[in-house]
């Protein structure tokens, strides 16, 4: 909650990162309730990723990007619907 506190007396964006367990974010439940949108990167099989939108406080977003990890960071490789 001091993140939001801090994010929203100071007009600026937070980003919290964390990792997922086995049946979703790890930490308290909470923090899905207080964020905005969730964010979550899954390694594929053939070594991509895909970064999927999995709560978006402004309506569904049913959109997920392909990524590819490269010497420059996450390249964007494919739009998937």
């Amino acid at each position: 909650m001091e993140f939001v506190r801090f994010a929203r007396k100071s007009g600026c964006t937070a980003l919290l990162v964390t990792q997922m367990a086995k049946r979703g974010l790890s930490g308290p439940k909470m923090v899905e309730h207080v964020v905005d949108v969730v964010l979550v990167l899954v390694k594929q099989a053939n070594g991509s990723r895909v970064l999927q939108v999995t709560k978006n406080r402004l309506g569904p977003a049913p959109v997920a990007l392909r990524v590819e990890m490269t010497s420059r960071g996450l390249q964007p490789m494919q739009i998937l619907v």
